[in-house]
């Protein structure tokens, strides 16, 4: 057995990014927040100091202890303590942090519950293929961005009144009142969390692209199972460039476009789906995503495990570019001992 994030102090990130802060009107600030979500973080802030707009480069994952950028137009000079986050004041800047604003982030992981018999099996890695990780894949999150694309509006909304989150109950009693108005009943919900969903089922499709075309190119590999599938780790070195996450105006050329249409159409879509006219805001260009990432620094040692008697524990430092995840370098540094090989 091998855990990640046993507790949030076993995985710190945080964010790279050049900040120009030579005066302005911008206030920019470091964001240190530990077992919640960047949105949580954030309302927060909104909350103590009763600004609006904030902005920030990406969302960090809950179950950590991460540190990130976020500006405020004319925000105060000084810092914030608040429940489960921290803000320390920088500075000033001419222009505020925008989302994909970062050039990556540094991960400092720690992998538990490992059998010491195993540990030899654990192998360096240079490169790691791009995928999308759990993170992007909640429980109804695909689902949920199949039937958007799909257009089945009403169906989505009746999975969606199925949940128990705060939005979900905002949908249900929506439709509680108009039974008949599924566009109303999706438009109580915030338009990123709609956009999350879509994302979701554009993730899945690339993942799947991308592990076909590993498939496609290598002799040898290792499958480790994750919520929608398998993850396909090869052996050899590879050869892919970028592949499409569709969207209606994203070229499908070469093999990794071919193998994307391909995937797109066992799935029932086409690019032209991917416009939704009757929720403004949510129609996807689409864009293209790297099949191969280099994985900088990589560096891991071993301990025992405090928390698991007889067992080992692996301290992971490394850094990735920007919209790649860490835990993605760990399942590929652990490939062998989660999976056998195909």
């Amino acid at each position: 057995m091998v855990v990640i994030k046993a507790k949030p102090e076993d995985f710190l990130v945080r964010e790279v990014a050049e900040l120009d802060l030579s005066g302005g009107s911008h206030s920019v600030y470091e964001l240190k927040k530990k077992g919640m979500t960047t949105d949580q973080a954030l309302f927060g802030v909104r909350k103590a100091w009763r600004v609006k707009r904030i902005g920030y480069a990406g969302l960090k994952d809950r179950q950590a202890v991460t540190w990130q950028h976020i500006s405020i137009l004319n925000g105060r000079k000084a810092d914030l303590k608040g429940d489960g986050f921290s803000l320390r004041y920088l500075g000033k800047s001419p222009q505020g942090i925008v989302l994909g604003g970062l050039i990556g982030n540094g991960f400092e992981i720690v992998v538990r519950d490992i059998d010491p018999s195993r540990v030899d099996q654990v192998e360096d890695v240079e490169q790691i293929p791009n995928y999308f990780d759990e993170q992007r894949f909640s429980e109804r999150n695909v689902e949920v961005g199949r039937l958007l694309v799909a257009k089945e509006f009403a169906k989505a909304a009746a999975l969606l009144a199925e949940g128990t989150g705060r939005e979900e109950l905002g949908v249900l009693r929506f439709l509680e009142a108009e039974p008949g108005n599924a566009i109303g009943a999706l438009r109580t919900l915030d338009q990123k969390l709609l956009l999350l969903f879509v994302h979701s089922f554009q993730s899945l499709l690339f993942n799947e692209c991308l592990g076909r075309l590993i498939r496609s190119k290598s002799s040898r590999f290792f499958l480790v199972p994750y919520s929608e599938g398998e993850f396909v780790f090869p052996e050899d070195s590879l050869s892919i460039g970028d592949i499409p996450l569709p969207g209606f105006s994203v070229s499908y050329s070469g093999e990794e476009g071919d193998m994307m249409k391909r995937v797109m159409s066992e799935q029932g879509v086409q690019e032209r789906d991917f416009i939704l006219k009757s929720l403004a805001g949510l129609s996807c260009e689409g864009s293209f995503r790297s099949g191969f990432v280099d994985v900088k620094d990589l560096s891991f040692g071993w301990d025992e495990d405090e928390m698991n008697n007889g067992r080992k524990k692996c301290l992971i430092r490394f850094n990735l570019g920007s919209g790649s995840y860490g835990t993605i370098v760990v399942k590929a540094l652990f490939r062998k001992v989660l999976q056998d090989r195909q």
